[in-house]
Order: structure tokens, then C-alpha cells, then sequence
């Protein structure tokens, strides 16, 4: 049997000029200093992957505060330092130098507050472009064979993932079904986990707004509400078929404290875990 499957022209293909990116540096910056540096600019694009700390950075514009698994990009020529809210909590993040390209001028009609900065917050390790960041660091520590090409292939998917994130929050933004459908199966494999609706949303690359309303009219509840029943779920399964104690099975189904665990459950069920174990075993001995 064949399939075929024909390009069909959009803005990302229609955006020539991408593969003609040019990678100048990729930087590793461990202990950054917690006092303001001197702003600077550079004239290429800079993108920043903090992976450990706490801080800022700042433009004459606006000051970011940055943590784990932040992500920054700034346009050529635009004034930026960045600085650790502590010695003891300082920041570590990668740096990719970029030239012959700009990401903000795309054609796409970004929103204003994209002009030259672009920042989002992901929680966690569980992103694209954590991957990419990992994945060309080996290919410059190792220095495998050919690992210039690769680098540039790495480059060029981590700028195309990019450039349809810069796309998250346009009105005309639209979640295809498909994105709904893959929350719900993150939360159903995941929700022991701690996430937010922010993870959730760079996830499938919307804004947080368009898939809560999405997910809510697919589904009936946001994803967040979702996420607190999948757990009460399982924390009924554990209570009417494990001896695990109550404070253990909150921790198992995604719970940090038992007395919110509680809370939460009583909310939802009517009763606490205690009772509902209780009557369960009741109805099974009669």
C-alpha cells in the first residue's frame, strides 16, 4: 500500500533563509557573578538555556527573573546582562551564538512584547529544547566525526521548534485536536509528577489560555482539574486495594502533602481517605 504526502505551503515553509543560519559559538557558563555586569550587545541572535540557579536578566526595557529549564533569546543589537540572585544559587546556562538570521522579523506578526526579547518558562527538563542544548554539547565535547554537520542540523530543528513557539500567544492561535488529545494522554502517564498548565501548554506548543479552553470543551474540565482527578483515581484504586498508609499513597499519586491530599479528596469524593478505605472494606466483607 502507498501513502504519499505532499508539502503544503505555510509560514514555516514559506520562511526562506533558515538553513543559511550560521552557528558562532555554543557556550557553557557555570557560577555566573550575582553583581550586574555591564550591558552589552552582540550582532547576532544569543539563546539562552539556564539549566541550574537563580537570577536575572536584564534589559533597559525590562528585568527577567530566570530559574531552571528558562529559555531567553535575544535579538542582535538589543542591550542585556544577566546576574545570580546568589553566590550560593548561581546560575549555570548554556549560550548559542546565532548569525544570518532573525527570528524576530519573521513575517508572522508577532505580538510587540517579541520585538527584541522572547522568554518562557517550562518547570522542567521535559522540553525540546533542553534536548537540543544536551545534544550539542556532546557533539562539542566529544567532537565526533562530522560533528560540525550535526551541530547545524541540531541548530536548524532547535530554530524551526522556536520559531513556532514564538507563535504560542497570537490571537488567531487555533489547538488542533490532536494537541487536546496528547495533554490527556500526558496527564494520564505523568500526573504523579509535578508539572504545571504552563509545561503543559510548551508542550504542544499553545498558549496555556487557548488549551485550557480547548481541553475544557473536549473534555469538560481544564487540565488541571483533570490532572486532580486522574490522581484521586488512582489514590481510590491504592486505598481500596493496597494497605499502603494514606500519607504514602499521597505521595505515590502526585501529592506533596498528605493534609492537602486530604483536602483535595474530600473535596472531590465527599468523605477523606480514611472514611472512604473504611467503607470500601466494609461493603467488601458484607
Amino acid at each position: 500500500m502507498l501513502f504519499n504526502y505532499f508539502t503544503n505551503n505555510n509560514f514555516f515553509d514559506n520562511y526562506s533563509g533558515i538553513e543559511n543560519a550560521i552557528l558562532l559559538h555554543f557556550s557553557e557558563i557555570r557560577g555566573e557573578s550575582e553583581k550586574q555586569l555591564q550591558m552589552h550587545y552582540h550582532e547576532h541572535i544569543e539563546i539562552f538555556y539556564f539549566l541550574s540557579g537563580q537570577g536575572f536578566f536584564v534589559t533597559p526595557e525590562k528585568k527577567y527573573q530566570v530559574k531552571p529549564h528558562d529559555i531567553i533569546i535575544v535579538n542582535a543589537n538589543q542591550l542585556h546582562t544577566e546576574y545570580s540572585l546568589s553566590k550560593e544559587n548561581a546560575l549555570q546556562h548554556f549560550i548559542i551564538g546565532v548569525d544570518n538570521i532573525n527570528l524576530f522579523n519573521t513575517g508572522a506578526l508577532l505580538p510587540p512584547k517579541y520585538k527584541n526579547v522572547f522568554h518562557a518558562s517550562f518547570g522542567t527538563q521535559n522540553n525540546p529544547f533542553y534536548n537540543y542544548y544536551q545534544k550539542l554539547y556532546e557533539e562539542f565535547k566529544q567532537v565526533n566525526p562530522s560533528y560540525i554537520l550535526k551541530s547545524k542540523a541540531i541548530l536548524i530543528e532547535l530554530l524551526i521548534d522556536i520559531l513556532r513557539l514564538l507563535q504560542i500567544d497570537t490571537a488567531e492561535q487555533k489547538i488542533s485536536s490532536n494537541a487536546v488529545v496528547r495533554t490527556k494522554e500526558y496527564i494520564d502517564k505523568h500526573f504523579p509528577e509535578d508539572f504545571t498548565l504552563d509545561d503543559l501548554a510548551a508542550n504542544v506548543y499553545a498558549s496555556k489560555y487557548n488549551l485550557s479552553r480547548k481541553f475544557k470543551e473536549t473534555y469538560r474540565y481544564s487540565p488541571m482539574q483533570y490532572l486532580s482527578i486522574r490522581r484521586i483515581q488512582e489514590a481510590k484504586k491504592l486505598l481500596r486495594e493496597t494497605d499502603l498508609p494514606i500519607t504514602e499513597i499521597s505521595g505515590r499519586v502526585g501529592f506533596n502533602q498528605a493534609v492537602y491530599f486530604t483536602k483535595i479528596f474530600k473535596s472531590m469524593v465527599g468523605i477523606t481517605p480514611h472514611k472512604y478505605r473504611i467503607t470500601y472494606e466494609s461493603i467488601r466483607q458484607y
